[in-house]
């Protein structure tokens, strides 16, 4: 075949292809002209309903189809009777109902969509108000605060779904789950006071006492935060650890058998001239005191009845303490027939046993000639230097009536060394000293405690 040939024969070939396009070009416009006009338009309606609601649904491609299909079927009839036939109103009531249908599906599967799927464009505007956060669905202000609307943002809307949740409040990050366990994204927000104390918030915002913004909880922050924890814990455990040591010291009774639960255990018994006089030592019931119990003492007549008790000390700073009541009475004629006499005593003595000093709680009825200056008349020996007398005149009860020896020392019993004292003895005595007098006396709940350290 020579050149000449072949070129003819290409020619040919180019002819005939651009007429085969061109045919079948115009075949394909017949075909489309034979298409009626209401299935142009039915499938336009079905693509943008299909890529509307898709991309603010994410259903299944596939589903949605078909339901916008089988939705669309009625518009067979709707479409070809909105022009012509005898039922316009109802098909462009059916339009109507279309575009309803159509509003209210793409509202119902927006309204929690924030960004579309496809493009990631925002959907939703906010303004943070004093109300909390508002979302709108178009940009502007916010009709109330007038408030500037900001599109979101993937950085801002985790913030402000979590403002929307529940109430804004302090939280305990021991009892918190401080990050996300999915997203490892901080769920406690905190803020630091100028002395290095935190505060913890379930949500992001200000801090509502001084306005400042908090900040979101790092693992740094939660460790210093645990770090002062269990300083301050530690802290407080010495604090309970002292107390603790000084309750047991002013819980521990020096005194033995104090309340008298053990009867006259530990209390040495001492009565006067037997000849003389008639006592009663017995351990009753008495609901007003600690214990429920004292111990009554009653004498008349000359003589006597005493219990006491002699404690090692280990120093001065002590605080005696007892509940009691005291009476007396003198004989029939007031002036010449004595008195009795109830007292409580505190002796300080030293190592060996020597009296150092004492202080006397009494009760007595003073003669009325005392003061006048009459030769003989009967007196109350009076204090001195190593002696204090505390005067109980009236038949009051004393609940828990108590006093610190260093300030009873101290303040009245200025001749004595109180570096020496290591033993106090204390006495409970009932006494006369006229046959017709006599003495009462109830004693409870008695101490002798070491004052709690400062």
């Amino acid at each position: 075949m020579d050149d000449k040939m072949k070129e003819t024969l290409t020619h040919i070939i180019k002819t005939g292809g651009a007429v085969l396009l061109c045919a079948a070009g115009i075949l394909f416009i017949l075909y489309l002209l034979s298409i009626p006009f209401d299935i142009y338009i039915i499938y336009w309606i079905y693509d943008y309903v299909v890529e509307k609601i898709g991309d603010v649904s994410g259903l299944n491609q596939n589903l949605l189809k078909a339901s916008v299909l089988i939705a669309l079927i009625p518009l067979l009839w709707v479409i070809p009777n909105l022009i012509r036939g005898n039922h316009k109103k109802e098909a462009r009531a059916a339009v109507i109902l279309y575009f309803s249908l159509f509003f209210f599906a793409t509202y119902y599967f927006s309204r929690d969509i924030n960004f579309s799927r496809s493009a990631g464009k925002a959907l939703k505007y906010y303004a943070i108000t004093p109300e909390g956060v508002k979302f709108f669905d178009k940009a502007g202000v916010d009709p109330l605060y007038g408030i500037a609307l900001k599109p979101v943002t993937p950085d801002s809307i985790k913030n402000l779904r979590l403002l929307q949740k529940g109430e804004f409040k302090a939280v305990d990050p021991t009892q918190a789950n401080l990050f996300n366990p999915v997203t490892g994204d901080p769920q406690v927000w905190y803020f630091r006071h100028e002395d290095g104390r935190y505060q913890f918030f379930n949500k992001p915002g200000y801090h509502p006492v001084n306005g400042e913004a908090l900040s979101p909880i790092t693992k740094q922050i939660y460790a210093d935060w645990k770090k002062k924890v269990e300083a301050e814990e530690k802290r407080q455990a010495e604090e309970r650890r002292i107390a603790e040591e000084k309750r047991k010291i002013a819980e521990r009774n020096f005194v033995k058998n104090g309340d008298f639960a053990n009867r006259h255990d530990n209390w040495e018994k001492k009565i006067g001239d037997v000849s003389q006089g008639a006592s009663t030592a017995e351990i009753i019931s008495l609901p007003s005191s600690k214990s429920g119990r004292a111990l009554h003492l009653k004498h008349e007549g000359n003589g006597f009845i005493q219990f006491s008790q002699v404690l090692d000390i280990e120093s001065i700073d002590m605080t005696f303490s007892a509940s009691f009541q005291m009476k007396s009475h003198e004989g029939m004629i007031m002036g010449f027939t004595g008195t009795g006499i109830a007292q409580i005593g505190l002796f300080y003595l030293d190592a060996e046993g020597n009296a150092l000093g004492e202080t006397v709680l009494l009760n007595y009825q003073k003669n009325p000639f005392a003061d006048t200056g009459l030769i003989g008349v009967p007196k109350r020996e009076g204090d001195s230097y190593k002696k204090h007398y505390i005067e109980i005149n009236d038949q009051k009860f004393r609940q828990d009536f108590r006093f610190q020896l260093k300030s009873e020392i101290e303040d009245h019993l200025h001749g004595m060394d109180m570096a020496l004292v290591k033993k106090i003895a204390i006495l409970i005595w009932c006494g006369a000293n006229h046959h017709q007098a006599g003495s009462e006396l109830w004693i409870a709940d008695i101490g002798l405690r070491k004052q709690m350290p400062q």
